[in-house]
């Protein structure tokens, strides 16, 4: 009887256990694509939030102040993806800065990393005050390269990095540099590859910049190419 009484502890005791990792697993899962849930409508995007946010409020009153959580860490990086996607770019970092701490293990992904950084982007190009606009902007830096410690071709991270260096801070050559480490990464990279252009011909070389334009005219799809062929056609009148 003993040994029937102790099986039914062991059976439900694994359950439980089961249970939890299962959970874990979908979050992870939804964690990792990001894509599926930034491309929702806006109508699908409020109710993916909201339903997230649900199960972070379960979650987070389920789990000890301090105590780390996978879980609860993978749904606040989802509802942050949910956040980047309306826009809402001050919402998405808080989720993501507090996911972080909360994780354990192996659970570190270039992706969590580099969508912070498009939302502390996102948020320091909203900010009215310049002292909050730079510290922002350093944010994303921070997690666009900690993108690139997990995963060094991770292109999109390189072409934030480019975004930041160029367009907001005026650094033509780190700009440059990290267009170019973005087309490493990515040969079809073509907003990279235009924002090369963009900085070549700032420099003076305009054979560097025809051959990206080329590039985009062979390879990319026919709008992508026909702004690539004016702009062509521009710089070669200008001599």
């Amino acid at each position: 009887m003993k040994k029937i009484i102790y099986f039914t502890i062991i059976v439900i005791a694994a359950s439980g256990l089961w249970a939890c990792r299962s959970e874990e697993e979908k979050a992870l899962r939804t964690a990792l694509n990001p894509y599926e849930i930034i491309s929702l409508s806006e109508d699908g995007k409020k109710e993916f939030l909201a339903e997230t946010e649900a199960k972070i409020l379960q979650k987070t009153s389920e789990t000890d102040s301090g105590e780390k959580n996978n879980t609860l860490a993978f749904y606040r990086i989802a509802a942050g993806y949910a956040c980047v996607g309306a826009g809402e770019y001050e919402k998405a970092l808080n989720y993501f800065e507090a996911a972080f701490p909360a994780m354990q293990g192996l659970t570190a992904y270039p992706q969590f990393y580099y969508y912070a950084g498009v939302a502390a982007a996102g948020e320091a190009k909203q900010a009215a005050v310049e002292s909050r606009k730079a510290l922002l902007f350093e944010k994303a830096i921070y997690y666009y390269n900690r993108a690139l410690e997990l995963s060094s071709t991770y292109s999109n991270a390189s072409y934030g990095l480019g975004v930041i260096y160029y367009f907001e801070l005026g650094d033509l050559d780190e700009g440059l540099r990290y267009a170019l480490q973005a087309v490493a990464s990515d040969k079809n990279h073509f907003g990279a590859r235009y924002m090369a252009a963009r900085i070549y011909i700032e420099k003076g070389d305009h054979a560097k910049a025809l051959e990206q334009y080329n590039y985009i005219i062979k390879h990319a799809d026919k709008q992508t190419a026909a702004s690539a062929v004016r702009n062509k056609e521009i710089l070669e009148a200008d001599g």
